[in-house]
């Protein structure tokens, strides 16, 4: 008798841990559950479309990158080409790292009578977007 008077208090505690007044231990309703899965779900849209930015991002640095190397190149050429520099437009395409450039040299009087400016301009030679501007100075002989 004594034993189950001990096993009968031991289930009536059990139940009384099953009550509706015990509601923290009831789980999520489903209501907050689809609640979170919208946030979760906004949260991983944002994600996503932010990395697909960063793709985008970097093949554009990756040009312009390649595009300032073009106009380094062609400034530094027209800047140590021995002999007279001469004002103009000249033009051309460079190919670097397999993207095809094209570029715009141009040379005018500097407001200082004894040197030129030499201007480069780089485009991307399929859309034209401008990648890179580069400006430099030559000495007139």
């Amino acid at each position: 008798m004594i034993i189950l008077k001990c096993q009968e208090r031991k289930m009536a505690r059990s139940l009384s841990t099953l009550s509706p007044d015990r509601k923290s231990e009831q789980g999520f309703s489903l209501a907050e559950v689809m609640v979170a899965l919208f946030v979760f779900s906004i949260a991983a849209l944002a994600l996503i479309k932010m990395g697909g930015e960063n793709v985008r991002n970097l093949s554009l640095i990756e040009q312009q990158t390649l595009a300032s190397i073009v106009a380094e190149n062609q400034l530094a050429l027209a800047v140590t080409r021995k002999g007279e520099i001469r004002p103009g437009v000249r033009s051309g395409t460079e190919e670097q790292d397999g993207i095809d450039f094209a570029w715009q040299l141009q040379v005018r009087p500097a407001p200082d009578p004894k040197i030129y400016e030499v201007r480069v301009r780089v485009t991307e030679q399929t859309s034209g977007q401008e990648l890179a501007l580069l400006t430099g100075y030559r000495g007139r002989e």
